[in-house]
């Protein structure tokens, strides 16, 4: 997409709308970087995003409950 297109349609990098509520605390004009950081660790541990969340979710669970 061409750049000034992105910035009129996506102004403040909400094109990283998922980055963004992963971690709020990223400021808007740092997304990019982040999103390209989080495609490097995903491609370095070899599993997808959606699989590692739902491990930590699973973890988080059964620490909060308890189960072994």
């Amino acid at each position: 997409m061409h750049p000034l297109l992105r910035w009129l349609i996506f102004p403040l990098n909400v094109n990283y709308h998922s980055e963004h509520h992963m971690n709020p605390n990223v400021p808007h004009y740092h997304l990019a970087a982040y999103s390209k950081f989080l495609k490097e660790q995903e491609k370095e541990f070899s599993k997808p995003s959606l699989e590692l969340w739902r491990q930590g979710l699973l973890e988080s669970l059964k620490q909060i409950f308890s189960i072994p």
